[in-house]
């Protein structure tokens, strides 16, 4: 599609999104912002239950009598399986609603917690992974679907951005606050905290989720909601493209500054904890930066700066040896940019999907486990061939594309960007 045909087609989206509201103000629940704090709540406490392997692999490969490399590949069974299961999961909600579907899968997710904290083999914490990612993929996409439900099309982006940031802030700060919390109880304990938050947040969906929140129009099988989410495909599979290689470069900087920090400078993995919190800050900033991006008149040209400058700092880290904290800012404000236009994008594919919003909140899911695979299995690979410099290059390659395909998208055309306030 070229670049007209696009503009044409997102222009087109955003009159239709705004024509036709998802859920008419007068069915909207009274406690709105109650609603979307607990979306972000579960969001948040979702993605920490698929990313909390990696400070306990150490202990737990010990246990289960296996290697570390072994018992890392349990994270990548997580990851893939959840981003499988988030193409159908968004259908499912589409077609039976948002409780149900939030419901179902934090009591998937809990009891797949549950399993690995009872787990005694590598076969069963295997199970018990698979369980997890499944309830994972049920529920991220779904709390994503709901907010573009419950809030105008005017303050959509702003609440996306709060979302992307939960779930941002729960790979980022959730990796230290499990290896904290594993320091002191064992690698069995975060499994058991991280459960008894999920099935707590899944009593309050139950008490306090509306059942009457869903998407407008008749129920859609499957294969209904993938033609409609495919009629703008250009659009559509491009800004899903790019997002992708957004979480590639996220994930490129995230999965392997911990070993860049030991590696570089003299000091110990436990001394890494406090440089590390800082992603958690950057993470946080991106729904600032990110929401403000979304009401910008050239927004799309933003995104494109913040793409490209972000890129540039996700090299520095890795070729810039200046000291641990300096390394630790600069991945911070790197990938605050690098996230910064996830709001607009998944904005605007909830907006090209019309009555399958769950739909494309389930591919985007399913784009964000794949980038992160993506992320982390470049990174390894470009680690093994290079050193760090060259995990660097990569993560400024990758996000210089993602920067041309974002400009080609025409994003920033004001007549797109006023239709949408």
């Amino acid at each position: 599609m070229n670049p007209t045909s696009t503009r044409l087609a997102i222009e087109s989206c955003l009159m239709t999104t705004r024509e036709k509201p998802a859920v008419h103000d007068h069915d909207k629940p009274a406690n709105v912002m109650g609603l979307l704090l607990l979306l972000a709540l579960s969001t948040f406490m979702i993605t920490t239950s698929i990313v909390m392997l990696g400070p306990i692999l150490v202990p737990l490969a010990a246990e289960m009598h296996t290697s570390v490399a072994a018992a890392g590949q349990l994270g990548t069974v997580t990851a893939l399986f959840g981003g499988v299961a988030a193409v159908t999961a968004g259908p499912v909600s589409d077609r039976y609603g948002r409780r149900l579907t939030l419901l179902s899968g934090l009591f998937i997710s809990g009891v797949g917690l549950l399993a690995g904290a009872l787990a005694h083999s590598y076969e069963w914490l295997l199970f018990a992974r698979m369980l997890t990612g499944l309830g994972g993929a049920m529920v991220t996409p779904t709390c994503f679907a709901s907010v573009a439900d419950l809030v105008s099309v005017e303050r959509r982006a702003h609440f996306m951005a709060w979302m992307t940031a939960a779930s941002g802030l729960g790979a980022a700060a959730g990796v230290p606050l499990i290896a904290w919390i594993a320091a002191w109880g064992g690698w069995r304990t975060p499994f058991w905290i991280v459960c008894a938050g999920v099935l707590l947040i899944w009593l309050l969906v139950w008490l306090v989720f509306p059942r009457h929140v869903a998407v407008s129009g008749p129920a859609a099988s499957f294969m209904d909601s993938m033609r409609e989410v495919s009629v703008h495909r250009g659009a559509f599979w491009m800004l899903m493209t790019v997002n992708f290689m957004i979480q590639t470069v996220t994930w490129g900087v995230i999965a392997y500054l911990p070993a860049y920090l030991v590696h570089t400078y003299p000091i110990s993995a436990s001394a890494t904890v406090l440089p590390l919190a800082l992603m958690g800050i950057g993470v946080l900033t991106s729904s600032l930066i990110g929401g403000a991006m979304a009401n910008l008149k050239n927004r799309g040209l933003a995104s494109v700066c913040a793409l490209t400058m972000g890129g540039l700092l996700a090299t520095g880290v890795y070729v810039l040896p200046v000291s641990p904290w300096a390394s630790a800012a600069m991945a911070a404000v790197g990938v605050a940019l690098m996230m910064a236009s996830q709001p607009m994008i998944l904005t605007l594919l909830v907006g090209l999907a019309g009555c399958a919003r769950g739909t494309a909140t389930g591919l985007f899911a399913t784009g964000n486990q794949l980038g992160a695979m993506g992320g982390t299995g470049l990174g390894g690979l470009l680690l093994t061939l290079g050193g760090f410099p060259s995990v660097g290059f990569g993560c400024l390659v990758v996000a210089l594309s993602a920067a041309v395909m974002m400009r080609r998208t025409s994003l920033d055309l004001p007549e797109a960007a006023g239709k949408s306030e």
